[in-house]
């Protein structure tokens, strides 16, 4: 067992400085048997930045063999090149942050004695002790009064530190010469409480209300400002119910719950201020919150696209103008008018950014982003969100940089840099969390979702849509989950699975999409008429699904939504061409790139419309266009598949057919029912289905539509059914 060799013990009459010095003097003395391990405790590291004893210390190090131990304690980290030792693997550097999150976020010697039993009383009483004659008989040049404010907060940043204006010393001061706070692992910005610490400054606190209520204000407006909503309502909510009538807590937490999902808690204390004396005063700006709030909780569907936000009211509190500003740029860019709701949009934003309301701006400017995009500015739309996404701090969990980071992995989707997109999302995907806004959650969900559905992790893909579609049914939220219901049938095309697309059309409604062009907002028609159109093409309802998707381009050619028109006309086209008539998909496509341009033409585009990659791939091959060379750099590879081993089994399972298995097939592929099929090879009804079952396990298909697919998406049997077709 390890020996403590305490020399100070020993020599009560020297300082720890002394005692040190003598130690190392006398490295002779310290000499063991080779079967027994020393333990050496230096307590004031610190003392060795004098040269001598650094001298000392480094041949004590040197002289010690691998069984021994050196554990070194000191308040302040001492300026000397321990990781020089470190490297050497002869000192093992523990820093405390390190030590504490081993200890439960306390004071090791806490958790001991904890562990020991000792009596909660007379630990608190023994902590406090220290507290007051040691630190506090230290730290004259810091204001406890000031540290007992602090207390109310669990977290500590720089701005908060500076607002409060605690002394002369910064936070990390603080850290190094009392050691009660200490730095958050990964955020050195950021620093938690002892909780020892944290509930002695807190006993030392005597605010009257107006002071509770002005420090309160004063945390949550800065809260509101970056978006730590979590921070927020613990904060305000908890246990704060005499400030619940003050309007500088009210509208922070109101707003923080709402974009949280915490409706009923957002409700409970607009009622409880309605009751309260200062409710007549707070009437304006409670009917703004009121409203904010029926935009979530309406029950009709597609209510919330159509609740009448008011004028805007007389209040002079400025959050509550950018949220009026906001909600009316919101109401406007859902009933498809871009050019106003762009035009709003951007006036907000330079508002909110002249109030440093940063969180609220970075929602707006979002929004103009999106504005430019459906309209088809794909390149300025692309370099805005590029240059926010750079200014924005690089923390994963900043919900700034959320909000950017959210629009950075659709960006990079959509130029097909999937590896890209793909760590963005597992970087964020950790911090995304209930405190998020809805839309930052659904855009990482969804995407995240496609491209690991692309990657073949459909197992992982379904996974994360039902947990979007769990939080989406805490809300109102039509917009949000048509998107997520078209892309759960988009994926059951893909995998030809007919049992969850039924289900999709049933629960969801589909087929009354084409009910929704008057009563709904403009993007839940577009994305219901989507997931009806995968539907339709997997019953081979060609016609019908064109017919909806042409009902659907109108309208959003109609608004000027010039992205999502460009994807409807790829969808028609694409499955034009899968209903067997080529060249009318080809003529279409070639006119909509004439029309759209390249830029139109992502990866966004290509998922979304099934058969649209085979129409462009024919219309390149035979030079009826020519694609820049960059758009090809991107996406040659989607495009023009390169192996060869697939193809060349294709090719092998589809010679294995027999003659009148090959005219089925290629029949099948055109489009034809079964009965025409009939018709065309001078066979029965029921021989063709006898052709398709032994077609299906042939091919290791389990239906039509999947044949089609494999048929076209091997291109020298695509070039094989263009020189042989019938008709």
């Amino acid at each position: 067992m390890a020996e403590s060799l305490q020399f100070a013990l020993q020599k009560e009459c020297l300082t720890n400085s002394d005692v040190l010095s003598a130690w190392l003097k006398q490295p002779v003395h310290l000499r063991q048997p080779e079967d027994r391990a020393l333990g050496i405790f230096i307590d004031d590291l610190q003392c060795c930045e004098d040269p001598e004893k650094y001298t000392y210390l480094t041949q004590l190090i040197d002289f010690l063999g691998p069984q021994d131990r050196i554990f070194i304690c000191s308040a302040v980290m001492a300026d000397i090149p321990l990781m020089r030792w470190q490297g050497h693997r002869r000192v093992l550097c523990l820093q405390e942050p390190e030590l504490v999150a081993a200890s439960a976020g306390e004071w090791p010697l806490f958790q001991a004695m904890k562990q020991h039993n000792w009596n909660p009383a007379a630990l608190r009483s023994q902590t406090f002790s220290y507290f007051k004659n040691v630190l506090i008989a230290d730290s004259c040049d810091i204001d406890s009064g000031d540290l007992a404010r602090l207390s109310c907060f669990t977290e500590l940043s720089d701005s908060l530190w500076n607002s409060v204006r605690v002394g002369n010393k910064s936070l990390f001061d603080m850290w190094q010469k009392y050691r009660f706070i200490y730095p958050q692992e990964g955020h050195p910005d950021r620093y938690q409480w002892i909780p020892q610490a944290q509930e002695y400054w807190h006993s030392l606190l005597r605010l009257k209300r107006s002071e509770k209520a002005g420090l309160l204000s004063a945390a949550g407006n800065y809260w509101l400002r970056h978006g730590h909503f979590n921070l927020l309502i613990n904060t305000l909510s908890d246990d704060q119910e005499p400030v619940l009538t003050e309007e500088n807590i009210i509208v922070p937490l109101v707003i923080a719950m709402i974009f949280t999902r915490r409706f009923h808690q957002a409700e409970y204390v607009i009622e409880q201020a309605e009751a309260s004396a200062e409710g007549q005063q707070l009437a304006a700006v409670l009917q703004v919150l009121k409203d904010t709030l029926s935009l979530f909780l309406n029950s009709q569907q597609d209510g919330a696209e159509h609740v009448d936000i008011r004028e805007p009211s007389d209040s002079k509190n400025e959050v509550i103008h950018c949220l009026e500003r906001l909600l009316q740029a919101y109401r406007i860019f859902s009933s498809g008018d871009l050019d106003e709701a762009a035009r709003l949009s951007q006036d907000t934003y330079q508002y909110m950014v002249q109030r440093e309301q940063h969180y609220l701006a970075g929602l707006t400017k979002m929004l103009v982003i999106a504005c430019d995009k459906y309209r088809g500015y794909m390149v300025q739309a692309g370099q805005q969100l590029a240059a926010e996404f750079r200014r924005c701090t690089d923390d994963a969990s900043d919900p700034v940089w959320q909000n950017f980071s959210a629009g950075m992995v659709i960006l990079y989707y959509e130029q097909n840099n999937l590896d890209k997109a793909r760590e963005l999302c597992e970087r964020a995907m950790p911090h995304i969390n209930s405190a998020c806004s809805t839309e930052v959650i659904t855009h990482f969900y969804l995407y995240y979702s496609r491209i690991l559905h692309l990657s073949g992790d459909t197992h992982k893909s379904q996974s994360y849509l039902n947990q979007l579609q769990r939080l989406l049914s805490l809300g109102n939220y039509p917009r949000y989950t048509s998107k997520m219901v078209a892309e759960k049938m988009r994926q059951a095309y893909v995998e030809d699975d007919r049992k969850r697309a039924d289900y999709l059309a049933d629960k969801y409604s589909l087929d009354e999409s084409h009910r929704l062009q008057t009563s709904a907002s403009l993007d839940c028609h577009d994305w219901r008429s989507q997931g009806w159109g995968y539907y339709l093409s997997m019953q081979q309802q060609y016609s019908q699904a064109v017919g909806q998707l042409e009902n659907l381009r109108c309208r959003l050619l109609d608004a000027g939504h010039l992205f999502r028109a460009s994807v409807t006309e790829a969808q028609i086209s694409g499955i034009t061409w899968l209903s067997g008539d080529q060249r009318t998909a080809a003529d279409m496509l070639r006119k909509s790139i004439d029309f759209y341009g390249w830029l139109h033409f992502n990866r966004s585009l290509f998922d979304e419309a099934p058969g649209v990659l085979l129409v462009l791939r024919n219309l390149i091959e035979n030079a009826e266009v020519k694609p820049p060379a960059i758009f090809l750099k991107m996406f040659s590879t989607l495009i023009f598949p390169e192996d060869k081993t697939e193809d060349a089994e294709a090719e092998k399972r589809f010679s294995s057919l027999t003659g009148k298995e090959k005219l089925v097939v290629k029949l099948l592929a055109t489009g034809r029912s079964n009965q025409e099929i009939a018709e065309e090879s001078g066979i029965s009804e029921s021989t063709v289905k006898w052709h398709l079952k032994n077609i299906y396990r042939k091919l290791g298909m389990e239906s039509r539509s999947a044949v089609v697919a494999y048929i076209h998406s091997v291109r020298s049997l695509t070039r094989q059914l263009m020189e042989k077709s019938p008709g």
